[in-house]
């Protein structure tokens, strides 16, 4: 039971952050018991 969800931040987050420090799609795993986050920040 995992849900992986991956955001842009390039896209949805281009009006009020940096584009070149959010250029890599950040994926979101969620579990029963915990929440992850991995990629480039």
């Amino acid at each position: 039971n995992i849900l992986t969800i991956g955001l842009a931040y390039n896209d949805f987050l281009q009006e009020s952050l940096p584009v070149e420090k959010y250029d890599i799609p950040v994926k979101i795993i969620i579990t029963e018991t915990q929440v992850l986050y991995t990629g480039g920040v």
